[in-house]
């Protein structure tokens, strides 16, 4: 087990060097992405506000609080299940060169196996 060091945005070579049960700090920006902007970029067509090639993004959920006229106010963000955004991490990483997901509760097996495939670029592990 190894500890690195890496800055953002990442390069493919930062990544690969990675094992399983390393650890890693990350210096530079962290994209909070949330599940309503995921459906807005690949449900609707909406480009993200940002560059996201080398990006680490962080699954988020806002903590809010409704006020008497109806609005909303942003108390937090805090992360979110990952599971919930499976569907979206191939698109990040494929289509907008996002290279590390930060999130809680883990992935589901199939959505596991396409990671797997999408980082390595090995199809022999899609039927492990």
């Amino acid at each position: 087990m190894a500890h690195y060091k890496l800055q953002t945005p990442l390069s493919e070579a930062d990544v690969r060097q990675l094992k399983l049960e390393d650890t890693v700090s990350i210096d530079g920006t962290i994209f909070g992405i949330r599940d309503a902007t995921q459906i807005r970029i690949f449900d609707h067509g909406v480009a993200p506000p940002a560059d996201l090639t080398g990006a680490v993004c962080l699954h988020t959920a806002p903590g809010v609080r409704k006020l008497p006229d109806g609005r909303y106010e942003k108390i937090c963000i805090g992360t979110t299940t990952s599971t919930r955004m499976d569907r979206f991490v191939p698109g990040l990483v494929e289509q907008y060169g996002v290279r590390a997901i930060v999130g809680k509760g883990g992935v589901l097996v199939p959505f596991g196996r396409t990671c797997i495939r999408l980082v390595c670029n090995l199809e022999c592990l899609s039927d492990c």
